[in-house]
């Protein structure tokens, strides 16, 4: 009896000793959610790699389908830059194409972003095919910004300028190692990539025939993160144009400064729609138009979803500032894969609309 009373005490001891076990193992587990949540939430902590790149919603087709995808690295000149000295970028080149006498398109993603997605998401490459033209994606490091943005936010040798540099410089390797068509080099960029190709236009104007932004903010406003917020968020409070003059002492306008294609999304409430007109009229005056000259508008798809309404300044009958307000797209690539994010099915497409505005343009014999 003894024995028994003995056996069945040292059970129920061992089976509370077993569930407050496993309640402590509980509690801990849930305390250190609890505590990554609160750290990957903290804005005085930078997110972990997990949390900056999100997977697609559904699977997308590789974009390199049709043709040849490589990756690449690109060692920066030391001349170029002392602060900046490596440039992964990806090579896209249509199938059975010569990369001799071709035209180029340097693609600039945006935040949360890497280069392959860019390419899905806006599905550039399959455009490009169509005109046998190859395609050049720089990818920002996630060493260098947690989120991949360029940080056209910060305007001097060792951020800004010093990736603008880069990228420039790579450009006049890839048009000098594949004897590329140096009269057609165009740039486009989305939201942050777009910031950064502007930053391009003001620096190396005479590199491109053409300029693309999307969804990008207004130049010559920002000189920190959280002016560069300010920007997306509002525009520049001043005269865009007066903005533009205080960014850069030897800015001058010239009637072949650099043709440039502006898409807005209307609904964007991460850059807001405003931007998209500052950019147009900071081009515009780039460009030797007047102060007070006006486009001349054109609504395109009305009542549907395509819907966007065109402001073009012209010269000769040739748009050289064009600006597509598109009105049902946010801070996305209107007429993109919206498996990926930052792109919607939504609005007309902008990788054609891009294209086709490239195709009214080419440099001559200026680019260096």
């Amino acid at each position: 009896m003894a024995r028994s009373m003995s056996s069945i005490f040292l059970k129920t001891a061992r089976k509370i000793a077993r569930q407050q076990s496993n309640a402590l193992i509980r509690a801990t587990r849930s305390n250190m959610k609890l505590a990554a949540s609160a750290f990957n939430h903290n804005p005085l902590f930078p997110p972990s790699p997990a949390t900056v790149l999100r997977p697609a919603k559904k699977p997308v087709p590789p974009p390199f389908r049709h043709g040849s995808w490589t990756e690449r690295l690109f060692k920066v000149p030391t001349t170029v830059s002392l602060f900046f000295q490596r440039l992964s970028y990806f090579l896209y080149v249509p199938p059975s194409h010569e990369m001799k006498g071709s035209a180029m398109l340097v693609m600039l993603h945006g935040c949360k972003q890497t280069a392959t997605e860019f390419a899905q998401g806006t599905r550039m490459n399959q455009h490009a095919a169509k005109s046998g033209m190859v395609v050049v994606y720089p990818q920002q490091s996630r060493q260098r910004q947690t989120l991949r943005c360029w940080r056209w936010y910060l305007p001097d040798q060792q951020h800004g300028y010093a990736e603008a540099d880069a990228i420039a410089a790579l450009v006049r390797n890839l048009i000098q190692r594949h004897k590329l068509d140096k009269t057609r080099i165009y740039l486009a960029g989305m939201s942050a990539g777009a910031g950064m190709g502007s930053l391009l236009a003001l620096r190396h104007p005479q590199l491109f025939a053409a300029v693309a932004l999307h969804s990008g903010p207004v130049m010559g406003n920002a000189s920190s993160l959280s002016s560069g917020l300010q920007t997306m968020r509002r525009g520049t409070l001043n005269d865009p144009l007066t903005a533009l003059k205080a960014a850069s002492e030897t800015l001058t306008a010239s009637h072949d400064y650099l043709p440039a294609l502006i898409l807005q999304g209307q609904l964007d409430r991460v850059v807001s729609a405003n931007n998209g007109e500052q950019l147009a009229r900071q081009f515009a005056w780039l460009n030797g138009f007047d102060d007070e000259a006006q486009p001349i508008e054109k609504p395109v798809g009305e009542q549907t979803s395509r819907e966007y309404t065109q402001f073009d300044f012209k010269r000769a009958r040739k748009s050289i500032v064009r600006l597509c307000q598109i009105r049902k797209v946010g801070h996305a690539w209107s007429g993109g894969d919206s498996r990926l994010d930052f792109n919607t099915p939504d609005g007309p497409n902008a990788s054609s609309l891009i294209m086709q505005f490239f195709r009214m343009h080419q440099r001559g014999n200026k680019a260096s």
